[in-house]
């Protein structure tokens, strides 16, 4: 009975140690398996590594430039924004040059029809009213609107 059962655990002892070199095995094959793919993984890791740092220097890049054509555009907004300003103040300007020389003209018309009307053709006057008004309308113009060019021009 001994010996059977001697025989007995040998054999079991025997499968036991079967088996443990069964997944010793198998543990050893995995275990190359995942040293694979770990070494994988790291080449993997290391390439997007590589891929981000290459992505980010390009998006500093493209960040400079953007805020470079920012600079740009805003300075060219400001001088935009100053040629409208003088445009507009010149505009006003000559619009209130404008409508006080136009007013001037009328108060100048009205006296001199004024005037027409109230002189006779047959009074020796007459001719010699004309005359004057037409030679000082003539000069004030001739001295008016080149001082109203040089004004508009900002001389």
């Amino acid at each position: 009975r001994l010996e059977r059962k001697l025989r007995q655990m040998k054999g079991i002892y025997h499968l036991n140690q079967v088996k443990l070199e069964y997944n010793l095995d198998v543990l050893r094959q995995l275990d190359v398996e995942n040293s694979t793919l770990r070494s994988l993984q790291k080449r993997k890791i290391n390439r997007f590594r590589t891929t981000l740092e290459l992505l980010k220097d390009k998006m500093a890049k493209q960040e400079a430039k953007f805020q470079e054509e920012k600079q740009s555009l805003e300075s060219e907004l400001e001088r935009v924004v100053g040629q409208f300003q003088e445009t507009r103040d010149r505009m006003r300007l000559l619009m209130r040059s404008s409508a006080e020389r136009f007013r001037q003209v009328w108060i100048v018309n009205e006296e001199f029809y004024y005037n027409f009307i109230t002189l006779n053709p047959d009074d020796p006057h007459f001719y010699l009213f004309l005359y004057s008004n037409f030679i000082a309308s003539d000069a004030q113009l001739h001295q008016e609107v080149p001082a109203g060019l040089d004004r508009e021009r900002g001389i």
